[in-house]
């Protein structure tokens, strides 16, 4: 059987088009970033929060920071991680 140039090209870009376009983007890939989203709608000035996050289960080595503050403002620095030690309290 023989293809002909410019049919083999066609298929390539069809099936090209089909992999490169998996239709919406599926937030379960972006664990990271759905948590932060969840986060800082969470941080509406009722509840103030902080999170330590660190590599090791024994709490040595830091690797991020999160927290809410009772104005609403919200900050996130380095990366989240299985170890934490979190407080939160209600604002006033």
């Amino acid at each position: 059987m023989q293809f002909k140039p410019g049919l083999i090209g066609a298929l390539l870009f069809a099936g090209m088009s089909f992999t490169a376009c998996g239709g919406p983007d599926d937030e379960s890939a972006h664990p990271e970033t759905a948590a932060r989203e969840d986060a800082i709608w969470n941080c509406d000035g009722s509840l103030e929060f902080s999170i330590v996050y660190y590599s090791d289960a024994s709490h040595t080595q830091w690797v991020g920071t999160e927290a809410c503050n009772c104005d609403g403002t919200y900050s996130f620095v380095g990366k989240r991680a299985a170890y934490r030690d979190s407080n939160s309290w209600q604002c006033l």
